[in-house]
């Protein structure tokens, strides 16, 4: 069946190139030769000519069938079949498609069923079929229309491809039933398989429910472990707080007691420089004391000498006692001569009393040298 439709196929069709044996049989090939098609080598149908620059000079028409160039073009990315280069262009050679559309043939199917007849030879079933012949001839543009209208082969042809289809259905089966053995055969064996990994499974699935209790188990464990490591973190944690929190206090306390120091060490500095102050002052006093204790001692030889002399009937010489005595204070107030002068103790304090031609008399402490009194009145007498 399928090498009858190729051939028929070959012979006629509506876009491809026709069977050039099949015109060979009743047109001489000189009639034949210059319709072939350039790529298939048979009678070009819908004809068409190169038409491109590159050929211009050339003195052969290039034809070929349509399909067969629109067919050629797609599987060469577009080059032309004589020359390789781009952009093919063609046109539509009428008087070839006119040529080849005048040519006379035989019935396309009764010139495929004589071509068959030599390869497979005459059956018994097919001797009442030659009976059944088609003589019609005539032009290849009028043969589509007696193919489809008046061709008596179509019948005969259509029941011989219901046998063959049948013949090729019945193998169809036997290898279909053979392929079902083959496949119950390959089934036994994959049940055994099955069965066999089954086993194995139940097997695995033993060995992975132990593994995962064992895992269980370690996770467990490591659980406990991360618990033990997040209480430990937290205590971390908290005396690293507790840290932090007593070096803030530590270092507040530092600080405190810096600014102590500071202050400690300005006091400090101060009263230094208060004792040193002191020290010097006590030094100053301390001198005075000395300067007094001194002044002291000669007043008190002064006053043993006055108190001597006071009793004593003798009269005292100032001017003596001036020369012989050393020089203790001055008493500033007279304005004029001091006429007398007396010296006395009262409560222990030593006194002296002077008159003067100024009409005064005048009362002297001496231990803290200065005036204590002073009485106006006196005249010359």
């Amino acid at each position: 069946m399928l090498d009858l439709e190729r051939d028929e196929e070959e012979t006629f069709s509506s876009s491809g190139c026709y069977n050039k044996d099949w015109a060979l049989l009743t047109n001489k090939p000189e009639k034949v030769n210059p319709l072939v098609c350039y790529i298939c080598k048979q009678i070009a149908n819908n004809a068409v000519e190169l038409h491109c620059d590159e050929h211009e000079n050339a003195e052969q028409v290039y034809l070929f069938g349509e399909e067969c160039l629109q067919r050629y073009l797609k599987e060469n990315d577009g080059k032309c079949p004589i020359e390789q280069h781009d952009h093919c262009e063609f046109v539509k050679s009428k008087s070839s498609r006119q040529q080849v559309s005048d040519l006379l043939v035989i019935c396309p199917r009764q010139y495929d069923m004589k071509k068959k007849q030599p390869k497979e030879g005459i059956t018994s079933g097919e001797k009442e079929e030659q009976e059944n012949q088609c003589n019609y001839k005539g032009k290849i543009k009028e043969m589509k229309d007696h193919l489809d209208k008046q061709c008596q082969l179509i019948s005969i042809q259509h029941i011989i491809l219901l046998i063959k289809e049948l013949q090729l259905q019945l193998q169809i089966e036997k290898l279909k039933t053979e392929k079902i053995d083959d496949l119950q055969r390959e089934s036994v064996k994959k049940d055994a398989q099955i069965i066999e990994l089954t086993n194995d499974i139940q097997q695995v699935k033993s060995e992975m429910n132990q593994n995962i209790t064992q895992l269980k188990k370690q996770i467990e464990q490591c659980q406990s472990t991360c618990d033990a490591c997040t209480k430990l973190n937290d205590e971390i944690k908290h005396l690293k707080s507790e840290k932090e929190i007593n070096e803030k206090k530590q270092n507040e306390e530092i600080s405190k007691m810096n600014n102590d120091n500071q202050i400690l060490k300005l006091q400090l500095d101060t009263i230094l420089t208060e004792i040193g102050q002191l020290k010097k002052e006590t030094q100053f006093k301390n001198n005075q004391t000395h300067h007094i204790d001194e002044d002291k001692k000669e007043n008190d030889s002064t006053h043993q000498l006055l108190q001597n002399e006071s009793n004593s009937p003798s009269k005292f010489d100032f001017d003596l006692f001036r020369s012989s005595s050393k020089l203790i204070n001055t008493f500033t107030g007279h304005t004029n001569w001091v006429r007398s002068i007396d010296y006395s103790t009262l409560d222990d304090c030593q006194l002296i009393c002077s008159g003067s031609s100024d009409k005064t008399v005048r009362v002297w402490d001496v231990d803290n040298n200065k005036q204590i009194q002073s009485f106006d009145g006196h005249s010359d007498s």
